[in-house]
Order: C-alpha cells, then sequence, then structure tokens
C-alpha cells in the first residue's frame, strides 16, 4: 500500500512539473524544456542511492536495455511535449490511460499474456471514458463522431502517439527490472536519455541552461517537480510492482484537469474531471484483472 501512495503522489508532483512544460513550451525548445527535469531527476537519483546503496552487479546485463530505455523515454518525452503545446491539458491527457492497453496489447503479443474478462470490462471503461471527452452534446446520435474528432485534433493524436511509444518504454522498463532493481534501471536510464539529449543541444547549438535565465522560477520549479516525482518513483518501485506502481500514477490525469482548469482556466471542467475519474477507475480494473 505504500508504494500504490508513493505512486499516487509522484502523479501529483507530475502533474506541476508537466504545467510548467506546458508554459514553457510557448517559446522554449523541446530539447532545453526536457534536459532541466532529467539532469535533476539524476542528481536526484545520487542522493537516492547514497542513502539506498546501489548494486553493481548485473549493469553489463542490462546496459543495452538501458540504452534502448533511454532512447525510448527521450522520444516519449518529446512527441509528449508536441502534444501538450498544441493543446488543452485536460482534454489530452486523460487519454494517457490507454498506456496500460497499449502495454497490455504488447505483453499479449510477445509474451501471449491473455486478457481477463475483469481486464477486458476496464479496457471498455477507458473507451467509453474517451468517447466522452471527445463527444459533442449536441450531437449525441452519431457514436463514431467523437473517436473521428480524437484523430483530428493534432493534441490528441499526438497523445496516442505517446501512449504508443510509452507502453514500448513501460515493456522495457518491465525487463529492465526484472534483470536489476527497478530504481537502478530507471536512473540508468535518464543517464543515457540525457545523454542523448545532450547531443541534439550540441547538434542545434542549444544553451541547455538559458530557460533558467529567461524562466528562472518556472524551470525551476518545473525540474525541482518531476525530479521530485521521480524520487518518489524510485522508492513506489521497491515496495510494490511496476505494473500496480504505473496504473496508480494514472491519477495524474484527475490532477492535470483540476491544474488545467485553475492555471490555465481551461474549458468543460465539470465533464473532464467526472471523464477523467471514470478512465481511471477503468486503469484500475484493468491493472487488477491483469
Amino acid at each position: 500500500m505504500f508504494g500504490i501512495i508513493l505512486s499516487v503522489f509522484s502523479a501529483l508532483l507530475f502533474a506541476f512539473g508537466d504545467v510548467g512544460k506546458k508554459i514553457l513550451s510557448k517559446d522554449i525548445d523541446p530539447f532545453q524544456i526536457t534536459w532541466i527535469p532529467v539532469s535533476f531527476g539524476i542528481l536526484i537519483g545520487l542522493i537516492y542511492f547514497g542513502f539506498n546503496g546501489i548494486d553493481h552487479s548485473n549493469t553489463l546485463d542490462i546496459l543495452p536495455w538501458a540504452v534502448l530505455s533511454g532512447l525510448l523515454l527521450l522520444l516519449v518525452e518529446l512527441v509528449f511535449l508536441k502534444s501538450i503545446s498544441s493543446g488543452e491539458l485536460s482534454l489530452i491527457m486523460p487519454l494517457t490511460a490507454f498506456v496500460p492497453v497499449f502495454s497490455g496489447t504488447i505483453a499479449w503479443f510477445f509474451h501471449a499474456e491473455s486478457p481477463t474478462y475483469t481486464a477486458l470490462l476496464g479496457v471498455s471503461i477507458l473507451l467509453i471514458g474517451s468517447w466522452l471527452m471527445f463527444a459533442d452534446t449536441s450531437d449525441w446520435r452519431n457514436i463514431f463522431r467523437p473517436f473521428a474528432r480524437m484523430f483530428q485534433d493534432v493534441a490528441a493524436r499526438y497523445m496516442l502517439y505517446f501512449c504508443a511509444i510509452d507502453a514500448i518504454f513501460v515493456n522495457v522498463m518491465n525487463h529492465g527490472g526484472d534483470l536489476s532493481s527497478a530504481p537502478y534501471f530507471l536512473w540508468l536510464t535518464l543517464i543515457f536519455e540525457s545523454i542523448f539529449l545532450s547531443i541534439l543541444l550540441a547538434k542545434n547549438n542549444l544553451n541547455p541552461l538559458s530557460p533558467i535565465k529567461k524562466y528562472p522560477a518556472v524551470t525551476l520549479g518545473t525540474g525541482l517537480a518531476w525530479s521530485l516525482g521521480m524520487l518518489a518513483v524510485f522508492e513506489s518501485l521497491t515496495h510494490t510492482l511496476i505494473a500496480y506502481s504505473m496504473a496508480a500514477n494514472r491519477v495524474h490525469t484527475i490532477f492535470i484537469v483540476l491544474l488545467g482548469y485553475l492555471i490555465f482556466k481551461e474549458h468543460h471542467f465539470k465533464k473532464r474531471i467526472l471523464t477523467s475519474i471514470l478512465m481511471v477507475i477503468g486503469v484500475l480494473i484493468l491493472i487488477l484483472g491483469s
């Protein structure tokens, strides 16, 4: 239970971090936006392992998987930034609930993991939630139109791309966590993501510290919130399974809808918060039935 609580707390911290990324995305390069939180996360990891120790025994075995994981996480971050910079957070973030669906599909394809009827119920609730999120109340008769709107919306389309890539990332993380400790594998992933980011920043002649000069409070606040969220995830993974931790982390959606309304004055708050709660319930049922 403690691991689940930590995961929910990390979701709140990540929500504040995502709001900061949304603000910075107006005129800051995506590579620069990503570099600060990742660097904070690596530093937090050092502090964490300084207190808890670290097991280096199987580093060579997990190294290729950590490199792949770092590349995938970078791609996940960049697609995510493309999505949140193109639309309202409270409209598109509930779609992240599809990550468990896509990751479960990959697990079924590669590991022949068959979903239970309970898990299928969870998927059904997710589909209903996504339909409600994009439904036009003046046009309830056309049942397929909300899904068409979802794919026509640039931000929503990129969020679905994000879910697909993140699902691959989650499966690689699961594998890496099986080969070593999950916190250590996650920390190595951040290190390789930082290496890839640094190469891209140098290639594009971008100073990773310039956002701090332009928006010091937002940039540092984003980095701090994201890295503290990562610390909570580090600790969460030592108390519960990755699947349960990631499922609990989906309440991030509810926090985002609340913050989107309070900070950005986004529309249709009542509809979106109720739909978000429904989709989170669907995720929990999906995980419990897996």
